[in-house]
């Protein structure tokens, strides 16, 4: 039986899925599979790419444009290792992975947590999100801050049976497909590992979907969108994970300034359980917003 899985979507940077496919050797026990979503060009892949015709690589296209979500649906259908591994094709494996992988094959763990290391295009180490969750656990002994912060799917080993018999896929939207998909995982999984190793290197692209979220509202609404579907899972399961709240907070405060009230109007409509939380959050972000001067339309002012 294939031990190891690893699912990587693609879409337009062939060098860079390059780089990250050099970082994994070819092994029988890793099953790669690499899903392209509609790049230009792909059609010529398998014979401009030799690396996708290396042994143990399964190469597919998803048959419209859909974002890494749908890529890692596709993926998923195809999986056949114990254990399931995401990556992005702009990011790449640290040495000696798979001797870190191989401590936890045969364990009953149905997620494994590992670190990351954060570097810009440069190479330049940075902190990330990563940082908080694991400093915060150190002092709290909570591993619900896993379960439910650790929102990237990078970064863990996830038992295959967990995905497949809780029904749990992706969704298929612009920005943050794998949020919901994280949170839902992390809730179904009966037993869980936190280690300290690192596996997996994170680049921080400039122009990246996870982070060009600034320049464009519709992926500023989505984003927040798939907060609420988050928040909406948790309630229905009576979680009561304050620490999830700050997300939407930390979003509110770094992007208030050029909040639109679309964005506003989002939260207003989908009418879910937190509302009440959520909306006390925002009226003490506007309200220190306007302490600091700065402009807000009236849509959002009627919203105080």
């Amino acid at each position: 039986m294939i031990k190891y899985s690893i699912i990587i979507p693609h879409y337009n940077s062939p060098q860079l899925l390059v780089r990250c496919l050099n970082s994994i050797p070819v092994n029988e026990d890793v099953q790669v599979i690499v899903v392209d979503d509609c790049s230009p060009g792909a059609e010529r892949f398998l014979e401009t790419l030799p690396e996708l015709s290396r042994p143990y690589l399964e190469f597919y296209s998803t048959d419209t444009n859909g974002g890494g979500g749908k890529a890692r649906n596709v993926g998923l259908k195809h999986a056949r290792g114990r254990w399931i591994v995401f990556a992005d094709a702009d990011d790449y494996f640290l040495d000696g992975f798979l001797n870190k992988w191989n401590q936890y094959s045969d364990s009953d763990n149905d997620i494994v947590f590992f670190d990351i290391h954060t570097l810009d295009e440069n190479g330049n180490r940075l902190t990330s999100n990563k940082d908080t969750i694991y400093k915060l656990y150190e002092k709290r002994r909570d591993d619900r801050i896993f379960r439910y912060n650790y929102t990237e799917p990078w970064g863990k080993l996830f038992k295959r049976s967990l995905i497949e018999e809780n029904s749990i896929t992706f969704e298929e939207s612009i920005v943050a497909n794998d949020y919901l998909f994280s949170v839902k995982t992390g809730y179904y999984a009966k037993k869980i590992t936190i280690s300290t190793d690192c596996f997996y290197c994170y680049i921080v692209m400039k122009k990246s979907t996870s982070h060009g979220v600034v320049g464009s509202p519709e992926k500023r609404i989505a984003r927040l969108t798939e907060n609420v579907k988050v928040q909406q899972f948790l309630d229905s399961k009576g979680i009561k994970a304050d620490i999830n709240i700050l997300s939407y907070v930390t979003y509110l405060k770094a992007f208030f300034p050029i909040l639109h009230s679309d964005e506003i109007r989002v939260f207003k409509t989908m009418n879910y359980p937190c509302w009440p939380v959520l909306k006390g959050r925002i009226k003490l972000l506007i309200r220190y917003c306007l302490k600091r001067g700065t402009q807000l339309d009236s849509n959002t002012r009627v919203f105080l």
